[in-house]
């Protein structure tokens, strides 16, 4: 049988869209990006890169920054006004009614490129941001979790899933994890620049360690404990499709 640990399935490891962030904005009624709008994007990525933003930080900015610049008609920076700031927010924003979370990632990713990139006095600390809401996550029990793990018969798979809940691990952390970062002598894992870029130590089972040796033997990793196909780094979409798929298998 193997040890778990009890985990908000929501918190840890929701694997749906809105985990990633919001779906990708409806750009059939914006106008296409110009020269001038995708150069913009480019350095503000670049200026992102440079302090070191993480990877999944720099896509959602950039990202919001780009549907932004859209919805102005591709103004040059030094034109955008307050309304422009104040007309995004409301009539595309609230109108398309995205969630409270996707809302604060636009107004975050835009304040950081007017007050920190751009030194252009526009106050983005006015724009309505959302009511913060509360939902209590969805709890899977240990009998949920270990029938979620059994109908998986490929052990690459399953052995993925299983460090995941047995650890508690989200899934960023899992795909960067290294050969190097389990430690069998002390039973645990190092978790290095997970969210907040901070590191830390999560206890590592036995029978999870067991299972990551049946693993190894089988395939052999070379740097990343779990890498993808023809890449050193296992895909978050595959990630995805492996759960998805357990989830209807059991």
């Amino acid at each position: 049988m193997i040890q778990l640990y009890s985990l908000p399935h929501s918190e840890r490891f929701n694997l749906s869209s809105s985990s990633l962030g919001e779906p990708r904005s409806n750009y059939s009624q914006l106008p296409a990006a110009t020269t001038d709008t995708l150069l913009a994007i480019q350095e503000f990525e670049d200026y992102m890169i440079q302090i070191r933003y993480s990877d999944n930080t720099v896509r959602s900015y950039t990202e919001s920054l780009k549907t932004f610049l859209r919805f102005t008609d591709n103004k040059q920076t030094h034109e955008i006004t307050q309304i422009d700031l104040e007309n995004f927010n409301r009539h595309y924003i609230l109108a398309n009614n995205y969630s409270d979370s996707y809302q604060n990632q636009v107004i975050n990713a835009l304040k950081l490129y007017f007050t920190k990139k751009r030194s252009i006095h526009l106050n983005v600390k006015e724009l309505e941001r959302p009511i913060s809401s509360y939902r209590l996550p969805v709890v899977l029990s240990l009998e949920e979790v270990e029938r979620l793990l059994n109908v998986i018969n490929n052990i690459k798979h399953r052995s993925m899933l299983t460090v995941i809940y047995s650890c508690g691990l989200r899934s960023g952390e899992l795909l960067n994890l290294k050969i190097a970062d389990i430690d069998s002598n002390r039973m645990v894992i190092h978790i290095k620049k997970a969210k907040g870029k901070k590191d830390r130590i999560v206890p590592l089972p036995l029978n999870t360690l067991e299972l990551l040796r049946v693993y190894f033997k089988a395939y052999r990793p070379k740097v990343y404990l779990f890498n993808g196909g023809n890449s050193l780094l296992y895909s978050r979409t595959s990630l995805q499709s492996v759960y998805k798929r357990a989830i209807k298998r059991a």
